[in-house]
C-alpha cells in the first residue's frame, strides 16, 4: 500500500525524532520499519532520517547569515517566473497541438515557417 507524499513526510518526521541519539541497533530497526512502511530506498530513507532537524548556516551576498533547519514535512515548490503571458501561451499550445506535440527542440525550427502560414488570411477556394 502506497501512502500519499504528505503522509510519508509525516511518517519520516515522526521517525526522525530522537534518531541521532539511538544506538546502531535501534537505528537499524527504525530504518527497517520506515522502509517497510514508506517503500523508500534504504539509502534515501537513511538520509532523510539523518538530515531531519539539521541546522545549516548560509550567508547571502551582503554578508547577512540565515539559519536553515531541515524538515521532512515541508518541501518548497520551485516557482519560476512565466516567460509568456496567457495569450501567447494559448497560441503556443495551439501550435504545439498542430505539430502533434513535439519537444521544444523539434518545435522551434518549425515556428519560422508555421507562424506566417497561420497568420496569413485564408483564401476562398474556387469551386
Amino acid at each position: 500500500m502506497r501512502y500519499l507524499l504528505k503522509t510519508r513526510r509525516e511518517i519520516v518526521y515522526e521517525a526522525s525524532k530522537g534518531y541521532k541519539k539511538l544506538s546502531k541497533k535501534e537505528k537499524t530497526e527504525r530504518l527497517d520499519n520506515l522502509i517497510a512502511i514508506t517503500g523508500y530506498n534504504r539509502d534515501y530513507a537513511s538520509r532523510l532520517l539523518s538530515q531531519s532537524g539539521r541546522c545549516v548556516y548560509v550567508k547571502d551576498i551582503s554578508g547577512k547569515s540565515y539559519r536553515l533547519i531541515g524538515d521532512a514535512r515541508k518541501k518548497k515548490k520551485c516557482s519560476r517566473k512565466r516567460k509568456y503571458d496567457t495569450e501567447v501561451f494559448k497560441v503556443l499550445k495551439h501550435i504545439w497541438a498542430i505539430m502533434d506535440y513535439p519537444c521544444s527542440k523539434r518545435l522551434f525550427p518549425c515556428m519560422s515557417w508555421l507562424v506566417p502560414k497561420l497568420h496569413a488570411p485564408r483564401h476562398k477556394s474556387r469551386g
